[in-house]
């Protein structure tokens, strides 16, 4: 009769330790990742080329937000793809890291001017689906707004991707 007694006893214990062992302490998946592609500077000042998609990156990190690929991870997927590690990562190079890495989505960023003042646009959208999951636009009526237009699309962006998920 007693066995019984411990059995019983013994039953929800063993299934609350299964439960910690294998749900609670090991971490679900690694964190979600998106992949950057290059900015598309539509304005034709030099000033734009290189800056901005490094830019998005610092705007956009944060303990909430998915890990963006960083160069150097972009650069290792580009080898293990045979392809050329120092190409531009264009929109559909970007789809085909994203696919492989298992990211979630990538993020497109284009600036454009418009006579006098400048337009920034950011768009995430899924590796495979090519969904949209969220967008913002921003303007700027002079070269030195645009850092500030930036930060505001990027925290738009941020949003709105996170309320996607």
């Amino acid at each position: 009769m007693p066995w019984k007694i411990l059995v019983v006893l013994a039953f929800p214990i063993i299934i609350v330790s299964l439960f910690v062992l294998f749900y609670v302490a090991k971490p679900h998946s690694k964190k979600a990742t998106v992949v950057l592609v290059d900015f598309v500077n539509n304005t034709g000042d030099t000033t734009f080329d290189h800056s901005l998609s490094r830019t998005l990156e610092k705007d956009l990190e944060g303990s909430t937000f998915p890990h963006i690929l960083s160069e150097g991870e972009v650069r290792s997927e580009l080898q293990l793809m045979n392809e050329p590690t120092a190409q531009p990562i264009t929109e559909e190079l970007a789809r085909k890291i994203c696919l492989r890495a298992g990211s979630k989505a990538i993020i497109v960023g284009s600036i454009s001017k418009m006579s006098n003042s400048y337009s920034v646009h950011l768009s995430a959208a899924g590796c495979g689906t090519r969904e949209i999951v969220a967008d913002a636009q921003e303007q700027a009526a002079t070269k030195e707004a645009v850092p500030e237009a930036f930060k505001v699309a990027a925290a738009q962006l941020r949003v709105k991707f996170l309320e996607s998920r």
